[in-house]
This record gives C-alpha cells, structure tokens and sequence, in this order.
C-alpha cells in the first residue's frame, strides 16, 4: 500500500489500491476467526474498506460516480444523455481535477498571502461623490460664494439707490443684510459639506477565493456526500468615514434559485475607509436530483455558475440602515480556477 500510495502523485489512496487492501482485510479476519473465534467478521471489514475505497480525502472511483449518476438519473433523460455523452463528459471531467485539489478537498480557497490578517486602509479613488473630502470642500465654497453673491445681486437690482434714498439709515440696514448674508451662505457651505462627507453609503463586499473546487463539489453531491471542507474569502470595503457595526449576517450560496449551503459571518465593527476580510466556513445540503445531474452537466461543460447571497444589518454612526441583499456569481470556467463577478477590494486581484 505504502509503495503505490508513492506512485499516484500525491493522491493520499487510490479506490483499486483500497479494494485489494479489502480483500487482505477479509483473508486476515477469516483466520482470525479460524484461530480465535468471531473476533472480526470479514464481511463487514470487507463493506467498510469498499466504503474507504471511495470516499477518502474527496477522491472517488470513476465507476462509483458512473453508476452513481446513472442511478440518478430518470428514465426520460436517458436516452437524450446517452446520444450527447454526458455522463462520459462528467466522469472525464471529475476523473482529470488537479491533483492539488485531490489532495486539499476544497480547503484552500485562498493563499495565505492572499488574505488580510488585520483590517488595511483603502487607499483607492472613489467613484462618487458621497465620501469625497474633495467633493465635500468644493461643494462647501460653492454653496457659500453662490449665496452670498446671488443674494447680494438680487438685493442690489431689487433695492438699489432710488431705495436708499428713500429709506434713511439704510446703510445700517445693509450692513446688516451683508453679515447676515455671509454667515447664512457660511452655514449653508459648511453643512453641505459634511452633508456630503458624511453622507452614509452602503458597504462592499467582494468574492475573493482563488481557488474553489466546484467539481468536489458536484462529485460529493453525485455520491450524496454533505461533509465537504470548504470555505471562502470574503472581503468588505467600509465606504464612509466613521465606523460601520454590522450584526451576525447569514448568507447562503445557491444554484438555480435552490440553496445548498449556508454561511455564517459573525459580529463586527469595520472602521471607516478600511478593507476587512473573512473566511467563512460553508455547511451543506443537497440540491435535488434533477438539480444534482444538472450541476454536474453545467460543470462537465464548464458552464457552472453558483451564486453567494448575503442580507446585511448594519450601523452607520448609531443610525440603523439594512442593505436588502449582496449578491455575487461564482462561474467555472476551468477545471481548476473560479471566476467573480467582482474581484476590486481583494488583495490578489483576479
């Protein structure tokens, strides 16, 4: 076992390799209970080593997903499966992943270098104006210079000399209006600029793993295998410039509108203009048959696409807003890479 475990290039076991470890199983058992009772029963060593034979580290013996799918499948798609190859297509495409993923089901879905182990300040351009310290300045001396002069120009066509000649002590009157009209303008100016620096915009999240396997996936959901190691990076921007308090947030990542499975990001706090990152470890269901065998025709045809869904409660300076939903796509265009619909507030960029 140990010299052709050597020879499979870095896959832990090998589904033949176990089924003639079965069989060295059953002959010891049977001369074990020749020679000392029914201390072992060489059938159910025998059922036990089948099972390792193909469910270790995530590396299934291509005849097991053949009948699996098979089995799966009902009897009006048969025909129409057999005439295009799918079932060939897919146990190709499950039987030819990189051996680094064989041997790493699904853990790593990011490198370490990859991922922030502390919260980094954004140093990027925004793309509005909400935020903006430029924008906030500017649109401040504007409004003021504005006001001040559209008021002053008004009062001068409206009550002009014909006015003050009129009307003794205008003078004083006017000097009043000018004051007044200069921290008037003032105020306006100032709290447009907070208004705009301060105005509160929802956080960003992108989809950061490098490296999802989809077809461990498809392949654990083919043998109705749920206990799958996978996690995935998220990173999330805090646009604005005090802190944002979010509540524990349950996402859920799904295929054709079903969920199977769910994930857990758990209470924090991102301080203002920072990127903070996470690795959320996911939990899984199975999808329905019909939803089990398209999954698996989409990725033998590198057209998977899953999607990640995430509600969001947050704070922004004590004020409570809810941002109704954050969704991302995960595609499979690869046998070995995945692809984001977005990728700009990651570390490694795609």
């Amino acid at each position: 076992l140990s010299n052709n475990t050597n020879n499979q290039d870095g896959i832990v076991f090998d589904g033949s390799i176990l089924g003639n470890l079965a069989d060295a199983l059953g002959g010891l058992s049977n001369n074990t209970k020749q020679q000392a009772g029914d201390v072992f029963d060489g059938n159910i060593l025998g059922n036990l080593a089948d099972e390792f034979g193909g469910l270790i580290d995530g590396i299934f013996d291509d005849g097991m997903i053949r009948n699996k799918v098979e089995d799966l499948l009902p009897d009006e798609w048969k025909d129409e499966w057999k005439d295009v190859g799918v079932v060939d297509n897919i146990v190709g495409m499950l039987s030819t992943r990189a051996t680094n993923f064989q041997t790493n089901l699904l853990t790593g879905a990011s490198p370490p270098e990859c991922i922030r182990s502390v919260p980094e300040l954004y140093n990027g351009r925004r793309s509005g104006v909400a935020g903006s310290g430029g924008w906030a300045a500017g649109l401040s001396f504007l409004i003021f210079f504005g006001t001040a002069i559209s008021t002053l120009l008004v009062r001068k066509r409206c009550f002009g000399k014909k006015y003050e000649r009129v009307n003794p002590g205008s003078s004083r009157r006017r000097l009043d209006f000018f004051v007044t009209t200069l921290f008037a303008s003032m105020f306006l100016g100032i709290m447009t600029g907070l208004l705009v620096y301060y105005w509160p915009q929802k956080p960003e999240v992108s989809q950061c793993s490098k490296s999802l396997d989809l077809g461990g996936i498809v392949e654990n959901f083919i043998v109705g295998e749920t206990n799958i190691a996978m996690n995935i990076h998220l990173s999330m921007y805090n646009p604005n410039n005090v802190d944002m308090t979010f509540k524990e947030t349950l996402g859920a990542i799904e295929y054709k509108q079903e969920q199977f499975g769910t994930f857990l990001l758990p209470d924090f706090t991102a301080k203002g203009r920072q990127l903070t990152d996470f690795l959320v470890d996911v939990e899984f269901a199975l999808l329905g048959d019909g939803n089990i065998l398209q999954m698996a025709r989409d990725y033998s045809e590198n057209d998977l696409a899953l999607t990640l869904r995430m509600d969001t409660d947050f704070k922004i300076g004590g004020f409570k807003m809810s941002e109704t939903e954050w969704v991302k796509t995960i595609e499979s265009n690869s046998n070995t890479k995945t692809e984001s619909s977005d990728s700009g507030f990651c570390k490694c960029h795609s």
